[in-house]
This record gives C-alpha cells, structure tokens and sequence, in this order.
C-alpha cells in the first residue's frame, strides 16, 4: 500500500459513515412527568452508549408555547425496543400534523421503568420524511444491537 493512503479500522470507517443527527418530533410519552410539555422538536443521535436526545422549542406567545430545551438520554442497558412504522402518506396529500399518531410514521422507543412500578415506558417520535425513520432504524441496528422491529407500509417510490 502507498505511503500516502492510511489504513483505517472497521469501526472507525462504520463510525465516519453515522448520521451525526436525527431530526425528528417528541410526539408523547408514557412516562408520568416530563421536563418539557410534548411535541416538541427533538434531534436523536445514537451513540453506542444509548439514544441521545436533544429537545428544543423556541418561545411561540401566539401558540401559547414556552420555549424549552432540555437532553436527555435513553441508556443503551434501559433500552427495551425500538419498533419503527412507516405509514403511507394521505392520498389527497393532507398535512399529516393533525393525523392521529397511529396514523403517521413514527417510532416508538420502550424504555425501563427505573422504579419497576411499570414494565417500560413508550416515547413516540414522528418526522415527515420517512428517511430519518429508516436512519433511526440503521443506526439502532448497527449501534445498538437492541431489538427492533421495522414496519414498512408505504407504496414503493415507482
């Protein structure tokens, strides 16, 4: 091999192709107090260590919506699964916002219940753009290695 090119590990040439960033929308959750009222903007990223999230809403007095901005973190050994629905988009091309969330693409992240009193808690995310489910998908396999179930209900792009 030449002088020039470097060899890189397996895991430093996964680790170079990661997605530094999921933005997605912190639907609900089942957990019975939360530090920021839901939705939400939210930016996952996934680490070897667990689900990262960075939530964050700008003040909206016209909305009656506080501005927030809190991170939080889903802890790879806390982790329950991590199930993935994508949903065929409105055929008269609604805004799917108003759509009930069974309705929308979304995952659903089941996390311990740190005082065992439930089995886990569910923390629902949505995103318009069925890519950065697919992302979360990827990167939860390659990372994390937790269960996870994928379900894909959307027409092929042709």
């Amino acid at each position: 091999m030449p002088d020039w090119i470097e060899p890189i590990s397996k895991e430093q040439a996964r680790s170079a192709k990661q997605l530094p960033v999921i933005p997605l929308r912190w639907e609900a959750t089942t957990v019975p107090t939360t530090p920021v009222s839901l939705p939400i903007s939210a930016d996952l990223r996934v680490t070897p260590e667990g689900i990262q999230v960075h939530a964050e809403r700008e003040e909206d007095p016209e909305q009656g919506q506080s501005a927030a901005n809190i991170d939080v973190q889903f802890r790879k050994q806390d982790i329950v699964s991590v199930d993935i629905f994508l949903e065929p988009k409105p055929e008269d091309g609604g805004y799917m916002r108003y759509a009930d969330l069974t309705e929308r693409s979304r995952a659903i992240i089941c996390h311990r219940d740190p005082y065992e009193v439930v089995q886990y808690f569910e923390s629902t995310f949505t995103c318009d753009n069925d890519y950065w489910l697919r992302a979360l998908a990827k990167a939860v396999k390659d990372r994390l290695g937790v269960k996870r179930t994928f379900s894909d209900r959307t027409p092929p792009p042709f």
